[in-house]
């Protein structure tokens, strides 16, 4: 219970950070023994950042490609260069969500008072456009 006994409106509400609708998708092309390309995208729908469902984040969708190329003259098929380009349109989006029960107040029903105070949930921003190159070597 809050303040003077009332309870927090959760009755109905979507649990916080599940989007309704979630996609990812990823397809790769072996150019050869050697070569492989690939590309994938991640689709995140509107989340709740509140359990009363009184704040919520935008949709977004991130692109990442990647390319690999076997290094036979180093050890066979275990040796590897890879470049990655995460998040290919720099797409500004919010990543986590550190939740908090409500962002606005909640109102006892009863007496009109405050019965819980407001606080903003916090967020983690996506990261922007990122490259990578690393060497794999398995043994």
């Amino acid at each position: 219970p809050l303040a003077g006994g009332a309870f927090l409106p959760i009755k109905g509400k979507k649990i916080v950070e599940t989007p309704d609708w979630q996609s990812f998708q990823r397809v790769t092309w072996d150019v050869n023994s050697a070569i492989s390309l690939a590309v994938q995208m991640k689709y995140v729908g509107k989340r709740f950042s509140t359990d009363v469902n009184d704040q919520q984040t935008k949709e977004y969708t991130v692109w990442d490609a990647d390319m690999r190329i076997k290094l036979p003259f180093m050890g066979g098929d275990k040796v590897y260069l890879q470049g990655n380009v995460k998040n290919l349109t720099n797409q500004k989006y919010l990543g986590s969500i550190s939740s908090s029960t409500n962002a606005i107040n909640v109102l006892n029903p009863t007496t009109g008072a405050v019965a819980s105070v407001g606080f903003a949930p916090t967020y983690a921003l996506g990261s922007p456009r990122t490259y990578q190159v690393s060497l794999h070597v398995d043994f």
